[in-house]
């Protein structure tokens, strides 16, 4: 009986956990002082790796932005330099055909109440009337052609009797 259970013995201590043989070993604790070391120092190796390379994104963000505010007073100036009065009223002159309205004949549309507030609502609408029909085509007897209207042309089938 005290062979099997010697046998029992040595069994358990050879399938004992790995842990706990390497524990019992006596370089153990400088085993494990140098892997904590080692990775404390690969863990502070690839910060700093890191923080570089965050470091050269962020100037290449500024450098962008830069470029960016430029491009943006560049494109503020266009558009003012665009918007200018002269250059709106020169372009509606030459391109579109317009004409230049002496200042007499200008007036300005006021939204809401404050349109009428010195006026009636007749009389207002009388004088806008009058204004535009300064700027309407007149025609006189001398210039109105007599006549009956011409008839209207109809393309159509049925119309020329042609249709089923």
């Amino acid at each position: 009986m005290r062979h099997t259970v010697r046998q029992f013995k040595e069994i358990v201590d050879i399938n004992g956990s790995i842990f706990n043989r390497l524990r019992k070993n006596r370089y153990f604790p400088y085993a494990l002082l140098t892997t904590v070391f080692l990775a404390a120092a690969s863990v502070h190796i690839w910060q700093r790796v890191h923080v570089l390379k965050l470091v050269t994104e962020v100037s290449e963000l500024t450098k962008e932005n830069i470029k960016l505010d430029d491009a943006l007073k560049k494109i503020d100036s266009e558009v003012a330099r665009l918007s200018m009065a002269t250059r709106v009223e020169k372009y509606a002159l030459d391109t579109l055909g317009m004409i230049h309205v002496p200042a007499d004949r200008l007036y300005t549309l006021i939204p809401g109440d404050k349109a009428m507030h010195d006026k009636g609502d007749l009389e207002a609408m009388s004088e806008a009337v009058r204004r535009i029909v300064e700027f309407l085509p007149v025609t006189s007897e001398n210039t109105a052609m007599a006549g009956e209207p011409s008839q209207i042309r109809i393309d159509s089938p049925i119309a020329t009797g042609s249709g089923q």
